[in-house]
């Protein structure tokens, strides 16, 4: 949320009060910053399943299936990792 929250800052701090234009506006926030299949099993769980209304329906299915089904085909756009430079330059991490 501390990306949302300066470029949003009225969106409600409780998702229970929240609207679907907050989410509609958390979701063309997030969009071009989230890599959803770059979460672990427990990261989809604890991080994404309480904001899954903001995936379209297909990317949650294809979210689900690449959980449990690895090698199956999807049809979402999967992003490519990023690359991490630490402030010496001399390695690379991705997330």
């Amino acid at each position: 949320m501390s990306i949302v929250k300066p470029k949003n800052p009225f969106l409600p701090t409780n998702l229970e009060k929240w609207t679907i234009e907050n989410f509609l506006t958390l979701k063309t926030t997030l969009k071009p910053y989230i890599r959803y299949f770059s979460f672990s099993n427990e990261g989809v769980l604890e991080k994404l399943f309480p904001y899954q209304k903001i995936p379209e329906p297909k990317l949650w299915q294809d979210i689900n299936s690449r959980i449990i089904a690895t090698n199956k085909p999807i049809s979402s756009r999967v992003l490519s990792t990023r690359t991490i430079f630490n402030s010496n330059n001399t390695s690379r991490a991705s997330t």
